[in-house]
């Protein structure tokens, strides 16, 4: 899902439009970011 915000044009701009410049390259990263270190196969106990 990440990806969608930070490769696809039409979600950058709809985004974008929204949320403000640079919003979309935020989330994307954000989500990844998330998805990268949260996954549920990870145990931190």
């Amino acid at each position: 899902m990440a990806e969608l915000y930070l490769t696809k044009p039409e979600y950058i701009k709809i985004t974008d439009k929204k949320y403000g410049k640079g919003a979309s390259k935020f989330i994307g990263e954000a989500l990844k970011f998330y998805s990268e270190n949260n996954s549920s196969n990870k145990h931190t106990h």
